[in-house]
């Protein structure tokens, strides 16, 4: 498992069509935009049988073979593992036996993420190749943002691909602008977002617009949605053991609806009714 992968570097692992191939890669679209990782490594996979899977917040890098594990802070890139000796990042591995916590957390990994078809992976190459032309919208490294193909077979799956930890913890940007980085709110939302302490609010709004939880929003939002009914699809779309109490749900809902309202006036709207409000996306 790599928080970043490329193409071209299983032969030097030793595998080939004989190996068991397991790949878990975190494949956000900025990775894939800005080449961090590329869409040759899943089908360098897939073509020798092995399976490729993608987790929004991968970022371990842990290397299993056989019995032994290899746990460190290489990519699966070529500056993670260089083959000229003296090039490349400087990075440090352990080796260790397979112990308990190693195959706990792998099979945590199986368990929540999403395992890639050939059909998948080209689907997502095509928005790639959208996202790179000339016309189109930016990535910022810190976008969170995952392919499309991910959210829309999360959803018809029922998986539950978000946390509350996806959501912003703050009643609004500017409780991040101007708020002590020591308040667990200010140093979540700066986390989420891979800002610096005391942001602009273009910053802001740049990261947040770039958001899986802003994608999310405005995939649920194509029609005109009520409170009430929103609150009940983020309460099904959240993981957890416990899972989150309905109040915990209302209040990450209201954090997010608030920096939608800001952050995008223009194309989040926010429709008044007598006991309740409505929220549309225009696109």
């Amino acid at each position: 498992m790599s928080g970043f992968i490329k193409s071209g570097l299983l032969p030097r692992a030793g595998i080939n069509k004989k190996s068991d191939l397991r790949v878990f890669s975190r494949w956000r679209l900025s990775d894939l935009v800005g080449g961090g990782s590329d869409l040759d490594a899943a089908r360098e996979v897939l073509a020798v049988g092995g399976n490729f899977s993608i987790h929004p917040r991968l970022h371990a890098k842990v290397f299993v073979f056989d019995d032994i594990a290899f746990v460190g802070s290489a990519n699966l890139t070529g500056s993670g593992l260089p083959t000229v000796e003296g090039t490349g990042n400087l990075e440090a591995a352990l080796a260790t036996p397979q112990i308990s916590e190693v195959v706990d957390f792998v099979t945590d990994l199986c368990n929540h993420s999403m395992l890639l078809s050939d059909e998948l992976v080209e689907e997502i190459s095509r928005e790639v190749e959208r996202l790179t032309q000339p016309e189109a919208v930016a990535l910022t490294e810190a976008s969170t943002r995952m392919p499309a193909a991910f959210e829309r077979v999360a959803r018809e799956t029922q998986q539950r691909p978000f946390t509350g930890a996806d959501f912003p913890w703050c009643d609004g940007p500017a409780e991040v602008m101007i708020g002590e980085v020591s308040e667990p709110s200010v140093e979540h939302d700066l986390e989420l977002f891979s800002l610096a302490p005391n942001p602009s609010l273009a910053a802001l709004k740049t990261s947040f617009l770039q958001s899986r939880c802003y994608a999310w929003l405005s995939s649920q939002t194509e029609d005109e949605v009520r409170y009430g009914d929103l609150t009940a699809r983020l309460h099904d779309a959240l993981d957890g053991d416990p899972r989150p109490y309905r109040r915990e749900v209302k209040r990450l809902l209201s954090n997010l609806l608030a920096w939608a309202v800001e952050c995008d006036p223009d194309r989040f709207l926010q429709i008044s009714h007598s006991y309740t409000r409505s929220y549309r996306s225009v696109r």
